[in-house]
């Protein structure tokens, strides 16, 4: 859980990051093209994807919290 505002401007970063990570693998059509099997395995692998789902969680979480004080 998000503890104070410095955390969350960096889980909002972190976030962004990830988001973007998503983005370029998402996008790489050349790699889809000439491997389609390991272009899948990678984006069933994916990890960013479930982390920013829970970075997202937390700081709607933290700005509820911060709107209700």
């Amino acid at each position: 859980m998000i503890k104070d505002d410095e955390q969350l401007a960096y889980t909002k970063e972190l976030a962004s990051k990830f988001e973007e990570a998503n983005r370029k693998l998402k996008a790489n059509e050349e790699k889809r093209r000439l491997d389609p099997d390991g272009w899948q395995l990678i984006q069933d692998s994916n990890q960013a994807e479930n982390q920013l789902k829970i970075l997202v969680y937390d700081i709607k979480t933290k700005e509820i919290v911060l709107w209700t004080n």
